[in-house]
Formats: C-alpha cells, sequence, structure tokens
C-alpha cells in the first residue's frame, strides 16, 4: 500500500466521521426540540422566569433596628470600595 493510497484513504474516514457527526448532532437537536414541545415547562419554572428579583425586607427582620441597618449598609458599601481598589 502506498502513500497515495494511504492518503486517499485518511481522506475517506475523515470525511466519513465528519459526515457522521454531523448526522449524530443534527439528529440530537430534532430530538431536544421534540422533547421540548412535548414536555411542557412545570408551572413553578414559569413562575420563577417570570418573577422579578425583589429586595430582601430588612424590616422584618426581628430585633433589627433601623440603627443596626444603617450600620450593616454602611460596612457593607465600604467593603465594596474597598474591594475595587484593589
Amino acid at each position: 500500500m502506498g502513500i497515495m493510497e494511504m492518503l486517499e484513504q485518511s481522506r475517506v474516514f475523515t470525511l466519513l466521521g465528519i459526515a457522521s457527526l454531523f448526522v449524530f448532532f443534527w439528529l440530537l437537536s430534532i430530538c431536544l426540540k421534540l422533547t421540548n414541545k412535548i414536555t411542557p415547562a412545570p408551572e413553578a419554572k414559569k413562575d420563577l422566569i417570570q418573577a422579578k428579583p425583589s429586595q430582601p425586607n430588612i424590616s422584618s427582620a426581628p430585633g433589627l433596628t433601623p440603627q443596626i441597618a444603617a450600620a450593616i449598609s454602611a460596612a457593607v458599601n465600604e467593603y465594596r470600595k474597598t474591594q475595587s481598589l484593589q
């Protein structure tokens, strides 16, 4: 078997491998699309996707005074300033 025959055979195997991967990924994408259409998303996930993130209600914490909340806020802001400088 000469070098030209080996190069021709390697080209055929390369093209065959690429074609088989293309077909596999094409079938995989079709299966995923069908699965997405067949199985609906759970209601809880739809609510989470549509819900806007809300700020936690600090005033509802027991024993938390406005002064303590302000001190915590100031500490967090100071920490963020020092982290952004580094």
